[in-house]
């Protein structure tokens, strides 16, 4: 087995017998336990920083996923549920619409899931500032199409929510708050 690769963590290992099994999937990576080391004090702890680095950004990535997921499958299960709450009726054949909204939904709440265990702060930065360019520019495009639909106020009150959301992204992720 080659030695080199093993260090730099690109075999996976069994969980049983820590033998190395091959090389891994970044993606079946991001999803294994994180690796965890004995420190001198015989506790464990994981690898890259504690756990409170960046605690509340991981917890808000947490959350965000759980959301985000929750909004994904319900658009893959149910395309017209969430469309219909903002006013907007899609016939069956615009369903691809809401289909390709759920796989989006699907992918970011994989990157909060992930971020939400990642310690390394330029790597939490980068998922919440792809979080902040999702949200404020889907609060921009509503705006757009609030000021054509006057009146909406479920688009009013998803905009303030996802300014809200991207406040707490920008607030949790500033240098600060380590």
């Amino acid at each position: 087995m080659n030695a080199g690769l093993e260090k730099d963590g690109d075999y996976g290992r069994n969980l049983l017998n820590g033998q190395a099994l091959g090389p891994v999937c970044p993606a079946v990576r991001l999803l294994s336990p994180i690796p965890q080391q004995k420190a001198e004090n015989g506790r464990f702890h994981r690898q890259g920083g504690t756990m409170a680095s960046f605690g509340g950004l991981r917890k808000l990535l947490l959350i965000h996923g759980v959301i985000t997921l929750a909004a994904a499958i319900v658009l893959a299960v149910s395309p017209g549920a969430i469309p219909r709450m903002a006013g907007v009726h899609l016939v069956p054949d615009d369903d691809l619409l809401a289909y390709l909204l759920a796989g989006a939904e699907f992918g970011i709440a994989f990157l909060s899931f992930g971020g939400s265990r990642l310690a390394e702060a330029r790597a939490l930065r980068l998922i919440a500032g792809g979080c902040i360019v999702f949200h404020a520019t889907s609060a921009l495009l509503e705006a757009y199409a609030a000021w054509r639909q006057m009146g909406n106020s479920l688009l009013v009150a998803n905009i303030v929510a996802r300014i809200v959301i991207v406040a707490l992204f920008v607030w949790f992720s500033r240098p600060t708050a380590r």
